[in-house]
């Protein structure tokens, strides 16, 4: 027997998915209570249809809708969901140009914590180091499209 492809479980995840870009298998799993297999399988038919999409970073996948979130914000988005790196870009916005000490400070964690995601950061170039004297700087690359996606999926990080 095949499942219907527009079924209530389906449309339920995709409405959730366009609501909530960027989320992970077990944050979709806990928010929408659906049986883990249940919503592995209906994310990859979703997948396969071309109504969601989704990128592998780490150890999570992360899912969103197609063609409504550029590749590049899809990316950025991917990462603020995550706390300790959307904390650091935060700090950044409000304090460009700033230490690795001067940010763990002002975000309570440790530095070397601070600079794995810094460098997470900086990978995936939303945030730059440069050196000043004997001191690295870091600050956002692009504190005007970062602003624009943290205001306008505000409501879905907190």
């Amino acid at each position: 027997m095949r499942l219907d492809p527009n079924s209530d479980a389906r449309k339920k995840i995709r409405r959730f998915i366009n609501k909530m870009p960027g989320l992970h298998l077990r944050e979709i799993q806990r928010e929408l209570n659906i049986p883990l297999g249940t919503l592995n399988y209906h994310l990859r038919c979703l997948e396969k249809s071309g109504t969601i999409t989704s990128k592998k970073e780490g150890k999570y996948k992360r899912y969103c809708p197609m063609g409504e979130i550029t590749a590049v914000d899809r990316e950025i988005l991917s990462i603020l969901r995550q706390t300790i790196p959307r904390r650091i870009i935060l700090c950044l916005l409000v304090n460009p140009d700033i230490t690795k000490k001067n940010i763990s400070g002002q975000l309570g964690i440790r530095e070397s914590t601070t600079m794995f995601h810094l460098r997470k950061l900086m990978k995936y170039n939303l945030v730059k180091q440069e050196k000043q004297g004997r001191e690295n700087i870091y600050s956002v690359v692009n504190e005007v499209g970062i602003s624009r996606i943290l205001i306008s999926h505000k409501p879905k990080f907190w």
